[in-house]
This record gives structure tokens, C-alpha cells and sequence, in this order.
């Protein structure tokens, strides 16, 4: 029976790695490009609910009434394109918050990332947790990459108890209570 399953295996093994390419350089050149404009925007969502309770740094009710519309937007996309997130990112920086509180958000963003690397840590903090779809092996795992490539990001945002999906959450409870 052991030698069945063994012999099972073997032939099975290389027609599911066969599936999957590994990506190339440039591939995962891509791949970083089209996640980095939602990773940053997933920590800077986690970052304003942190920087709400710094009292000389705390949001205002005019940057809440700013926020809360691209904040309840994110609740609402399936998937978080990069150029999306990008354009809620330089709004949010540009037209909403204080150069204190960036200059506050940029400095503890730095601190985290340091103690990630302290920690051992890959691919810094922020929203974590694995991402929808497949992986290598996992079904859909090929598509699933080849839709990262194209910059078609699964919401973090949408992942129920995701650390993104939690941030998003308390700051738009911190954004209407100070309506």
C-alpha cells in the first residue's frame, strides 16, 4: 500500500508542478509594482486610526467628512485596482492631512518596518494574512498570479477580520463620530 501511494505520488507530483511557472524577475518586478499602492494604502488606514489617538495630531471633522466617502468607497470594490489605490492614496495625503500628521504617519511607518526586520519578518507590516486565491498548487493559484500581474488586487479591505479590514472599520467609526 506504502509503495502504491509512493509511486501515486510521484507521478502525480510533476504534473501539478508542471502547472505553475515560478515567476521571473520581471514578473515579480510587476507584481510589487501593482501591490505596492494597496499595501501602502492598507497601512495608512491602520496608521490614521493610530494617529487619531496621538491628541495634538488628531483628525478633525473636516478631514473625516473629507475621508468617510473614499473610505466607504473601499468597502465596495471587489477588487482594488493599484490606480485606485494610488488615487486614494495621493488624495488622502494631498488634500486631506496636516504635514504634521504625515510627517507623524511616515515616521512610525519607518519605525514598523524596522521592528518587522528586527522581528525576522518578510515584506515588512501592514494588512498581512494571505490573499484570495490560489497559490502554486492551489486551485486557481496561476490565474490568481496572472490577475496580481495585471494589478487585479482581491480588497484587503474585504477580508473579514483581516487587519485591513479591521482598521477600515474603527476609522470610519473614529471619521462619523466627529460628524
Amino acid at each position: 500500500m506504502k509503495r502504491r501511494f509512493a509511486l501515486l505520488t510521484a507521478l502525480a507530483l510533476p504534473a501539478g508542478f508542471s502547472q505553475f511557472q515560478a515567476p521571473d524577475p520581471q514578473q515579480l518586478a510587476q507584481l510589487q509594482a501593482a501591490l505596492r499602492p494597496v499595501t501602502e494604502l492598507a497601512a495608512i488606514v491602520g496608521l490614521l486610526v493610530e494617529l487619531h489617538q496621538q491628541p495634538e495630531l488628531a483628525l478633525e471633522p473636516e478631514q473625516a467628512e473629507a475621508l468617510l466617502p473614499l473610505l466607504t468607497d473601499l468597502q465596495l470594490l471587489e477588487l482594488l485596482l493599484a490606480e485606485e489605490a494610488e488615487e486614494t492614496l495621493v488624495t488622502i495625503e494631498d488634500e486631506i492631512l496636516t504635514v504634521e500628521q504625515l510627517i507623524w504617519i511616515d515616521t512610525r511607518f519607518l519605525e514598523l518596518e524596522q521592528e518587522a526586520r528586527e522581528r525576522g519578518r518578510a515584506g515588512g507590516f501592514g494588512g498581512g494574512g494571505q490573499g484570495q486565491g490560489g497559490g502554486p498548487g492551489r486551485p486557481g493559484g496561476a490565474e490568481a498570479f496572472q490577475a496580481l500581474l495585471r494589478g487585479e488586487i482581491p480588497n484587503p479591505f474585504l477580508r473579514e477580520g483581516s487587519p485591513a479590514a479591521d482598521s477600515l472599520a474603527a476609522l470610519i467609526a473614529i471619521a462619523r463620530g466627529l460628524l
